[in-house]
């Protein structure tokens, strides 16, 4: 919020960029994990700013799954497993239920 305020967000890479719109604007709680995935990968192949976002994965992997919690809160009253496992993609289910 405070990047569009100040209007820094053209500053940012664009991978970065399209996650920040990604997670801010769009409700796509089937999708979101799916839809991140490539600007994730992309971030961590560390080409970019040599390799200094890489650190950033992990948080954002946590941003962008409890973002997916909220938005499947709001809609399903409860979900399989396995549909869980399958919108929430970008990190192993062992490693969610410790978050």
């Amino acid at each position: 919020a405070n990047l569009v305020e100040k209007s820094l967000l053209h500053l940012a890479a664009e991978p970065c960029r399209k996650l920040f719109d990604l997670i801010q604007s769009d409700f796509t709680p089937l999708s979101l994990c799916q839809d991140a995935k490539p600007f994730l990968d992309e971030i961590a192949k560390g080409e970019l700013f040599d390799g200094q976002l890489v650190t950033y994965i992990t948080p954002l992997k946590q941003i962008i799954f409890f973002r997916l919690m909220k938005q499947l809160s709001e809609v399903y009253s409860n979900m399989t497993i396995e549909n869980f496992e399958a919108a929430a993609s970008i990190v192993p289910f062992s490693i969610a239920e410790k978050w």
